[in-house]
């Protein structure tokens, strides 16, 4: 902490200025007020103007657990204070997704602050995210309506709060209420995201609780999600005939990702639209083969049971296609830039490269800034939660945004570290 020590006295006025400058540069530059007609979309018109969870993939489809209910709820509520769609609604919702933005990256700037990174580095990583146009398009037109940036900033969060409780000492059991409540919160919102939230947690009672205090958390952690959970799981239960905790749609996204299909294509974007147009009931092709499989839940759970059995059958080919996504993954390919569109973007290459090198850096560097500070071990912890099941199903650009935030700020911490080492040696060398 000793170069925290040396930041200027209004260094918060630096960080603030930086991200309120990339929250106008992405309003100003970037906005859309064209509706993003996803799945969570259709759920918020139907729940704006009928009162009703439905309709996910289309007017009429009825009762629908495909998505959970945080960003439909929220989306909606924008709706029927300004309208369906209007382009204030649609402001609206774009300044939502751009304040949960600026707040992650207040966030883990503070985390990294709690973890010792000098000031200097993270003010470049705060810079880097506020004013860097790497994905301003995406975060202003297709988050708005998707739970990534509530879900980050969620994580970072709940990780700078944790490792400053894991700095000062926890001494009561009910400390642990406010991270367990946003945990909780989480899990409903993105479950990855949720178990990312609570193995942060468990690290945390393990690190710094006594073993008798621990099943007073474990209580807490049961009572405090159910209070979370269990209204949504009803909900369900009611109008789907069975009890789904988070989302209906696992099946589905198996079944898009690990496929013959997919398997033997020689262009995984033009095999992933393919299966698309195939199976997804968004598509007019998989609208009806859902509602000839028994409606939704069936339907996936099929689609769930068919995979399975091809993974049993095709070991070989899953481990192809989990290695195909591990590179997709941190190596993005320039049509995840543009999954269902033109591929003409001329700026996508530079940018593919970009989170490519931050992510490896990242990746690479942690055992070093661990070394350096084990509670680097709840970043760690967090990120590994947040990238497996993204592995699995097919990744796209939306499902690895969920770690971008983190990179960023790792990638900086990790070339200021070894800046430092170098120079150390170098000056290590005449007396040497």
């Amino acid at each position: 902490m000793i170069e925290a020590s040396r930041a200027p006295r209004r260094e918060w006025l630096i960080i603030v200025g930086i991200i309120v400058a990339g929250m106008i540069l992405r309003m100003w530059g970037w906005i859309s007020l064209i509706p993003r007609t996803a799945e969570t979309w259709h759920v918020a018109v139907s729940l704006a103007t009928t009162g009703q969870f439905a309709d996910v993939f289309r007017p009429g489809s009825g009762p629908t657990a495909h998505v959970a209910p945080i960003m439909p709820l929220l989306i909606s509520a924008v709706y029927r204070v300004f309208g369906v769609s209007t382009p204030t609604a649609e402001w609206v919702l774009c300044l939502i997704s751009v304040v949960l933005i600026g707040l992650s990256t207040g966030f883990a700037y503070l985390l990294m602050r709690e973890l010792g990174m000098p000031w200097r580095a993270r003010v470049v990583a705060v810079a880097l995210l506020a004013l860097l146009p790497i994905q301003f398009s995406m975060e202003v037109r297709e988050l708005k309506v998707w739970e990534a940036p509530l879900a980050v900033t969620g994580i970072t969060g709940l990780l700078a709060l944790v490792v400053r409780l894991d700095t000062r000492g926890v001494r009561r059991v009910t400390e642990t209420i406010p991270p367990l409540v946003i945990a909780a919160f989480l899990a409903l919102l993105s479950p990855p995201v949720g178990l990312a939230g609570f193995i942060v947690i468990a690290i945390l009672v393990v690190r710094r609780m006594t073993f008798r205090q621990w099943p007073a958390v474990a209580a807490l952690t049961l009572v405090i999600t159910a209070c979370f959970i269990t209204p949504w799981a009803l909900h369900n239960r009611a109008a789907m005939g069975k009890t789904i905790v988070t989302r209906s749609d696992p099946g589905l996204e198996l079944a898009l990702a690990l496929n013959d299909t997919m398997l033997h294509t020689t262009d995984p974007r033009e095999g992933l639209i393919t299966r698309h147009l195939e199976i997804h009931p968004i598509t007019p092709n998989g609208y009806l083969a859902m509602q000839a499989g028994g409606g939704e839940v069936a339907y996936y759970d099929e689609l769930g049971k068919r995979t399975s059995a091809w993974i049993a059958t095709h070991p070989g080919g899953t481990a192809i296609l989990l290695a195909r996504h591990l590179r997709e993954y941190f190596i993005p390919p320039v049509w995840f830039f543009n999954q269902f569109g033109r591929l003409d973007s001329p700026s996508a290459g530079i940018r593919c490269a970009y989170l490519a090198v931050t992510a490896l850096l990242a990746v690479f560097g942690l055992p070093l800034l661990i070394a350096r500070n084990r509670q680097y071990l709840y970043v760690l912890a967090a990120a590994t939660i947040l990238v497996l099941p993204y592995l699995v199903v097919q990744p796209v650009l939306r499902y690895r945004y969920l770690i971008y935030t983190l990179t960023i700020f790792l990638a900086v911490d990790v070339v200021t570290a070894l800046w430092a080492r170098y120079r150390r040696a170098r000056a290590s060398e005449p007396a040497a």
